[in-house]
């Protein structure tokens, strides 16, 4: 083969695989810094790199991927997320990005040529922004799974051979980087979303053991929708699915809102808890979402139609932390506060608004709210008085 008259020596990238193999590995927690770190180290390195955008898939309760767009004009990183479905789009299905995510070679392209003969949209909008090479190259994740990355310079000569060979050489390095970091961002996310923030970051943590846990006081939350079985039994499925959404939605906005933590949900109902600082601050707290949530569950088509859901508080001694088998734990609350919750909770039916609290809470609450007497709940030792709150009450 003839040689390339425009290759130079070869590029030394030592020192970007040894900060991706040094610093980064061990300091580096984004994705966003280990492009820009990379970045910049590789342009350091003489490769004329102006633009690189990094295309991740992931698993994700509202994103199916997201892209990471680094400049050398700004020396900073954007992040736009891809929702699901993306890949049926028209931008998904006519970027370079899609023939890489399905297993194909690299792909290089001069933009300094006419319009026509750019064969994807991206590559004239690159064009028409003074960028005259592009190149797009699979970055290989663990079990067949491939990521992609561009890089586009304003170069006039655009790329040369070592500058290729340059970025090829990095690039099993620095997705070996990248896998680690969405590992672990992976299952932050997941611990976040199916056990909540603070219980997942007490297991990633190391609480891990059965028994592991703090006795800690709280606010309890216990709520539940009416008659959801008869809904079940009655109404088409994909209806059921939404209107349990649309509780839960109205529920857990209203509780991460306020500052609590959704623990689980029970079928139809929530189990969530105000952690105390202050005893009285989390008393209003836990108020002021109940009130939210059930202001929300008033204005609702269901409720309206004698349906909707029931909120009940209490306040005191918990166990959080692991509880179940060998192999199958949950890191949850039990104790007395979280029983007289959950037994609290049916005397909502009828009331407005459909929040009930106990009378511990209410020592602490001291809003306005009218007795519903005591009453025998079951499992619980000793009659209970439980309170409405006013709807009005300055929380």
């Amino acid at each position: 083969m003839p040689k390339d008259l425009t290759a130079t020596a070869e590029i030394d990238v030592a020192p970007v695989i040894d900060w991706l193999t040094g610093h980064a590995l061990q300091q580096v927690r984004r994705a966003s810094f280990l492009l820009a770190g990379t970045c910049q180290r590789l342009r350091a390195a003489g490769v004329p790199i102006d633009r690189v955008s990094l295309h991740i898939r992931q698993l994700h309760p509202l994103f199916a991927a997201r892209t990471l767009v680094w400049t050398a004009e700004t020396g900073g990183t954007v992040q736009v997320d891809r929702a699901h479905g993306v890949q049926n789009t028209d931008l998904f299905l006519r970027s370079p990005v899609k023939p890489i995510y399905e297993g194909g070679a690299p792909l290089r392209r001069r933009l300094d040529v006419e319009a026509e003969k750019l064969d994807f949209p991206i590559l004239n909008d690159l064009k028409q922004q003074g960028y005259r090479d592009y190149t797009i190259r699979p970055i290989r994740f663990s079990r067949g799974r491939n990521m992609a990355v561009s890089f586009s310079t304003r170069s006039g000569e655009g790329f040369d051979t070592t500058q290729i060979e340059a970025i090829d050489r990095v690039l099993p390095t620095f997705g070996l980087a990248l896998e680690l970091l969405e590992t672990q961002r992976t299952a932050q996310l997941l611990l976040e979303t199916y056990i909540g923030p603070v219980a997942g970051e007490n297991v990633l943590e190391g609480s891990i053991r059965r028994g592991d846990g703090d006795v800690v006081h709280a606010v309890v939350w216990f709520s539940d929708m009416r008659d959801f079985t008869g809904l079940s039994e009655n109404e088409p499925m994909d209806e059921v699915l939404g209107t349990l959404n649309a509780y839960f939605d109205a529920v857990c906005t209203a509780i991460v809102g306020h500052g609590g933590e959704i623990l689980k949900f029970i079928g139809d109902g929530v189990l969530a808890i105000f952690p105390i600082a202050d005893r009285e601050q989390a008393a209003h707290q836990a108020a002021a979402a109940a009130i939210a949530a059930a202001r929300e569950a008033l204005a609702t088509r269901r409720a309206r139609d004698g349906h909707g859901f029931g909120i009940a508080l209490h306040i005191g001694n918990l166990l959080y932390g692991n509880v179940g088998a060998r192999d199958r734990l949950d890191f949850t609350v039990i104790g007395p506060a979280v029983n007289l919750a959950t037994r609290l909770e049916p005397l909502t039916k009828g009331q407005k608004p459909p929040l009930v609290v106990s009378q511990d809470f209410m020592e602490v609450w001291r809003g306005h709210a009218r007795s519903l007497g005591t009453a025998h709940l079951k499992g619980i030792a000793y009659p209970q008085e439980a309170f409405v709150p006013d709807l009005e009450s300055d929380t």
